[in-house]
């Protein structure tokens, strides 16, 4: 189950009563009547938001930073590959951002099942 802010559900539910107030009146209702139907709507809509962030990131990295190296002595290539580095990162940071512990150890158990890992036999020195 994502991890929702607080701050967050409590906004999404404000927005919730607010709606509910144009057609019915509910002075005796506040954000918080609305704010278990918010948080699972939140919930649900958290995966598809921080993948959205993350792709903004990438975009963002792949469109503004410095050019591809020329040669791998190439000043600017070291700046192109850190630049590339911290951007992948704060990418991967975004799509996580809702994750629990659970839904990490799910995702690598769906990768290690997919067969999208590295492996490395120590003592035969062969990656698989």
């Amino acid at each position: 189950m994502p991890r929702v802010p607080d701050d967050a559900v409590q906004a999404a539910a404000e927005v919730m009563l607010r709606q509910y107030e144009t057609e019915f009146s509910a002075p005796h209702l506040t954000w918080r009547d609305f704010a278990d139907p918010a948080r699972e709507i939140l919930e649900a809509a958290a995966p598809a938001l921080a993948e959205a962030a993350a792709q903004k990131i990438t975009g963002h990295m792949e469109s503004f930073g410095p050019p591809a190296p020329l040669t791998p002595a190439d000043p600017v290539g070291r700046q192109h590959r850190a630049w590339r580095r911290h951007f992948g990162i704060a990418a991967r940071v975004a799509a996580g951002a809702f994750s629990t512990r659970e839904d990490q150890l799910r995702e690598a158990a769906q990768a290690i099942a997919d067969g999208n890992f590295t492996a490395c036999d120590a003592e035969g020195g062969e990656s698989r």
